[in-house]
């Protein structure tokens, strides 16, 4: 360790002893693009997988309305809270957004909570 102390020192020295300046080596080193790709619509044929798809499973049915209306991200979908939806006063409240809640979302909601009371009656389910 010593010695590469030493080394160093004895450069550093020597580069202003000989009015030398060092460059940095990444000088001419480009960093890489990251690559955006724009999502491509569905086709008419998805759509209506997914809409047939939702219609016959609640908890899908609310993830469809949650990203295809309000755009929100899977993590968001993932992280939502019922505290956070206002079926009340019609609101979506998700970090820093508050939004109105649209029918077809609110329906959805409903239904699905509808749904888990009835498929576990003996859970502690919430009431709206």
């Amino acid at each position: 360790m010593r010695l590469l102390i030493d080394l160093g020192c004895g450069l550093l020295l020597l580069s202003c002893t000989e009015r030398l300046i060092f460059s940095s080596p990444m000088r001419g080193i480009k960093g890489g693009r990251l690559t955006t790709t724009i999502p491509s619509p569905l086709t008419a044929e998805e759509v209506a997988e997914v809409a047939q798809a939702a219609q016959q499973d609640p908890a899908l049915r609310v993830v469809v309305a949650l990203s295809g209306i309000h755009a929100l991200a899977a993590h968001q979908i993932r992280t939502l809270l019922l505290d956070q939806v206002d079926l009340a006063g019609c609101r979506l409240e998700l970090e820093s957004l508050n939004r109105p809640l649209d029918e077809y979302t609110a329906e959805a909601i409903t239904n699905y909570l509808d749904y888990r009371r009835s498929r576990w009656p003996n859970s502690t389910n919430p009431t709206c």
